[in-house]
């Protein structure tokens, strides 16, 4: 499997928006150190469909040194986690984004017209 680094996320970005790879590479690194910073201060980063970073705290826990098998002590530490969006997993799960937006849905159809019946009465008389 291939690895896209920074430099090539650049290229194909610049080459799909049409603008100069220094531009995008520019704009790229400014979005990277916004994501950073807010992190820094705490702050959650959403990017709707894409994902969430946040920043979790580790627990210390006890831990035991490979070579001598003494028990040590790890401290607590900050961690960043990344939770991908719905639009991501189903991207790259290859689920079928457009079934969730169809009108035929055989699982959820009976539920959500018996939902539908019980939350407005009916106009007949």
């Amino acid at each position: 499997m291939a690895t896209i680094g920074k430099t090539e996320l650049v290229a194909r970005l610049a080459k799909q928006t049409g603008k100069s790879v220094k531009e995008t590479g520019e704009v790229v690194t400014a979005t990277l150190d916004e994501i950073q910073a807010a992190l820094k201060t705490g702050e959650e980063v959403r990017l709707v469909g894409f994902g969430s970073f946040v920043v979790r705290t580790a627990a210390a826990r006890m831990g035991v040194n490979p070579q001598t098998r003494a028990k040590i002590r790890i401290p607590a530490k900050q961690r960043v986690r990344f939770s991908a969006g719905k639009d991501l997993s189903e991207a790259v799960t290859g689920s079928a984004a457009g079934a969730r937006r169809s009108s035929f849905n055989p699982a959820g159809s009976a539920a959500s017209n018996s939902s539908r019946s019980k939350a407005a009465p009916s106009r007949r008389g």
